[in-house]
């Protein structure tokens, strides 16, 4: 079983990222843990700006990218993301103002939250993996449709 952990508005981010109906995310996936990242691994260290929040808020010293998402949800349009073989988010953009976000793991929903899309705030899930000491999370922020049209380096 997946210890859930939910944080929400906990960092600070310039705009929301809804243009006429349309609301720009970006999905990332993050793997947390006090070891080192696997030699074999394909993970990327979670950029500068996550890393420093992350570890005011949680306890673990390294956190990698496992993947990233940019998804634009028409509002009334619920969507899937795969972010992994056992991780799955469903988004529905309800109005201009507010998200419904379930979060699966292992094909079995874990969370289901409405919130707010607020100027300054992200969404942060997750949960632990049993039997180590690392963790998981989905970080989910609003973007604008000219960071939505960026190419990832």
């Amino acid at each position: 079983m997946i210890c859930l952990l939910a944080c929400v508005g906990l960092f600070p981010m310039p705009a929301i990222g809804s243009e006429s109906g349309t609301l720009f995310i970006e999905a990332r996936l993050i793997w947390a843990t006090n070891g080192k990242k696997p030699e074999d691994s394909k993970l990327k260290i979670l950029p500068a700006e996550f890393t420093k929040k992350f570890r005011t808020v949680f306890t673990w010293e390294n956190y990698y990218q496992v993947k990233v998402i940019k998804k634009s949800f028409e509002l009334g349009k619920p969507q899937k993301l795969k972010m992994s073989e056992k991780c799955r988010i469903d988004i529905l953009f309800k109005d201009d103002e507010e998200v419904e976000i379930q979060l699966y793991g292992e094909d079995k929903r874990l969370a289901k939250r409405k919130q707010k899309v607020v100027n300054g705030e992200m969404i942060v899930m997750g949960g632990d993996c049993k039997g180590s000491d690392t963790a998981w999370f989905v970080l989910l922020k609003p973007i604008d449709k000219k960071e939505f049209d960026k190419k990832e380096e």
